[in-house]
C-alpha cells in the first residue's frame, strides 16, 4: 500500500515544523487529479525509518 501511496499519492497531509523541531498538521488537500498525484511523486522520497507517529 506504501508504494502506491508514493507511485501517485491522492492528498497531501501539509505540514511545517514548529519550535522544538515538532512538525504540526496544517491540513489536507483535497482529492488529486491521476496526473497531479504522479508528477507529485517524483518528488517524493521514501522514509528511511520508522513513521513517527505510530499508534
Amino acid at each position: 500500500m506504501a508504494r502506491l501511496c508514493l507511485a501517485a499519492p491522492r492528498t497531501v497531509l501539509p505540514g511545517r515544523y514548529a519550535p522544538a523541531r515538532r512538525l504540526k498538521y496544517t491540513g489536507c488537500s483535497t482529492t488529486l487529479f491521476q496526473a497531479v498525484g504522479r508528477a507529485l511523486a517524483e518528488l517524493l522520497t521514501p522514509p528511511t525509518a520508522a513513521h513517527p507517529w505510530q499508534g
